[in-house]
């Protein structure tokens, strides 16, 4: 679904430093991030090619900063 917490096509998924799980889904080209209890918390993202907009994000990553970095497949890079 496209309501917050719901998924098109849920790929990538990771847990950061604060337990939160990050969630690509590559449908609607968005990022979701729920807490350790898997309660929505924010998402971010739409479909395009300007910074922080998608094409089929697949997969999601975290850094020692609590960065999220997404590989944006159909833009050919990473954000």
């Amino acid at each position: 679904g496209e309501a917050d917490g719901q998924f098109i096509g849920p790929r990538g998924v990771v847990v950061d430093k604060e337990d939160n799980i990050i969630v690509s889904d590559c449908y609607s080209n968005k990022i979701q991030v729920f807490n350790s209890k898997g309660e929505f918390k924010f998402k971010f993202g739409s479909e395009g090619k300007a910074d922080g907009q998608f094409s089929l994000p697949t997969c999601v990553a975290g850094d020692k900063e609590n960065n999220i970095i997404v590989c944006d497949t159909n833009n050919h890079r990473i954000q």
